[in-house]
């Protein structure tokens, strides 16, 4: 009786609660194509490629149903790495978009509208635009006065941008 390594992988990654788990395989089918516009995705997103038969090779859609598993159990991110592109693990690591998919159970890039508890780093990301003087200066008054009027863009639910939308009449 062989084991399947994606079930055991699913099955160790869930037990741990580790927050990462990456499966590195040559057999990808079209998933490069399937890449071209976008490397995050939802489990929901790849339930529906699954359902849809869109994964033409079976050992992927194997790796990406075990990796929606994991996700579901509490695996905060999953990956599925292409082995024929040197250097892939490295480039998934060390780049801010990464190089191969990425499955999460929700999206973990946000905007949203801005809480109070977001006034610090708000007036973070505006002290060097002000110091460089393409923004107004903002006061934490100003900005917990105001906080209504501010959306944020959030990684990980970090604070990373965000934006004062202001009507004129």
């Amino acid at each position: 009786y062989l084991l399947d390594p994606n079930h055991i992988a699913l099955e160790v990654a869930a037990r741990v609660r580790a927050k990462k788990l990456v499966i590195i395989s040559s057999e990808n089918g079209n998933l490069q194509t399937m890449l071209e516009e976008r490397r995050q995705f939802t489990t929901l997103d790849i339930k529906n490629w699954l359902a849809k038969d869109v994964v033409q090779n079976r050992m992927t859609a194997n790796q990406l149903n075990a990796l929606v598993q994991a996700c579901e159990r509490g695996v905060e991110r999953c990956h599925l790495l292409d082995s024929s592109i040197d250097g892939i693990l490295l480039g998934e690591i060390l780049t801010s978009g990464g190089m191969g998919m990425m499955i999460t159970n929700h999206s973990f890039q946000t905007v949203r509208p801005a809480q109070i508890s977001d006034v610090h780093m708000i007036a973070e990301i505006l002290k060097k635009p002000v110091h460089e003087t393409a923004v107004l200066p903002k006061t934490f008054h100003y900005l917990e006065e105001n906080i209504e009027n501010f959306i944020v863009f959030s990684i990980d639910s970090e604070v990373i941008g965000c934006c004062e939308l202001v009507t004129y009449q």
